[in-house]
């Protein structure tokens, strides 16, 4: 089990990940739900990004090296269709095993 004190935050970009829905079978990766990337929610998310950056870091695991988004996809979306290069990543990155608060 990771500890919360091990979370660091770093940025990657945008490029580097990629959306949990585009995972493929043996990875094991669960996307709860897919995005729509031209979406109202995406839309509201972009707008706020833009007035006060990201808050929120995403939430990776890497699959055969790449990195798929697991919690911040909606985010993910939004950052790209600002154009936004770099993206804030919590690189403790979920491998399964739940935090430790």
């Amino acid at each position: 089990m990771a500890k919360a004190s091990q979370v660091k935050i770093e940025t990657l970009k945008t490029s580097e990940l990629a959306f949990a829905i585009d995972a493929p079978p043996d990875a094991n990766i669960t996307a709860l739900r897919t995005v729509d990337t031209d979406g109202p929610e995406v839309a509201a998310l972009a707008a706020s990004m833009d007035a006060i950056g990201q808050i929120v870091p995403v939430v990776y695991q890497v699959h055969a090296g790449k990195r798929y988004v697991v919690a911040g996809n909606h985010r993910l979306a939004a950052a790209i269709k600002l154009g936004k290069d770099v993206f804030a990543v919590d690189v403790a990155s979920f491998d399964g095993e739940p935090l430790e608060v």
